[in-house]
């Protein structure tokens, strides 16, 4: 049964994937932003753990790397933030953070294929780090260049992509995932398969129809 949060509460990836086009569904993350609830299995938790092996070896590469060229490195929960607004929490990790006198970096490591929600998530960080009351001592005057890392190859994302329009897609989003109108549902086969609520929170989950299949030789129309 699907308990009410004291506070809406969203998570970076959610929004990442909303504003990317990744997913649609915006019904699922306004969901998750106002109640916690039991999980429901998902394709995506059968394949966690190579992927988890795989990212944690990636992490403990690039921490070397950037500890070897000079920086302070920061690691996962050391980043961990919960950014209290006046009517929701963000809450977000970043992988890595380094610092050092020249740069500041944000740095999100991906085991999967390239995503439009990669870009995205990291300029999330690059903005909010440095406001989030735990960081503004160390982070408030420092502007962040982000470095998205796949296994075979990596790309910076400059500060100059983060515009007031992207900060202002990002802000509105939050504001129509904490409001109390539901947002709209829109299952597919794809998103459906990897959402993690409950079929007994969610009705309209989509589900193949069993139906039997007809003969190939009657559909041959090329």
């Amino acid at each position: 049964m699907a308990k009410s949060r004291d506070k809406p509460y969203v998570h970076v990836s959610w929004l990442s994937k909303i504003l990317s086009g990744t997913n649609h569904c915006e019904w699922a993350y306004w969901f998750k932003s106002h109640y916690t609830s039991k999980k429901r299995a998902s394709s995506n938790q059968y394949l966690g753990s190579d992927s988890q092996i795989t990212h944690t070896a990636m992490i403990k590469k690039q921490k070397q790397e950037l500890e070897d060229d000079g920086y302070s490195v920061f690691v996962e929960d050391q980043n961990k933030f919960n950014w209290e607004g006046n009517i929701a929490v963000l809450g977000g990790t970043p992988d890595i953070v380094g610092i050092s006198p020249e740069d500041n970096l944000i740095v999100d490591l991906k085991s999967g294929t390239e995503s439009p929600s990669h870009e995205v998530q990291l300029l999330i960080y690059m903005w909010a780090l440095p406001l989030e009351k735990r960081f503004q001592k160390q982070h408030a005057d420092r502007k962040f260049r982000g470095l998205l890392v796949y296994k075979d190859y990596f790309r910076f994302i400059e500060n100059s992509k983060l515009t007031s329009k992207f900060i202002k897609g990002v802000t509105d989003l939050i504001k129509r995932l904490s409001g109390d109108q539901p947002l709209s549902k829109t299952p597919s086969s794809r998103e459906c398969n990897f959402c993690d609520i409950s079929d007994e929170d969610c009705e309209d989950r989509f589900k193949e129809d069993l139906i039997e299949a007809p003969d190939p030789s009657e559909n041959k129309f090329f």
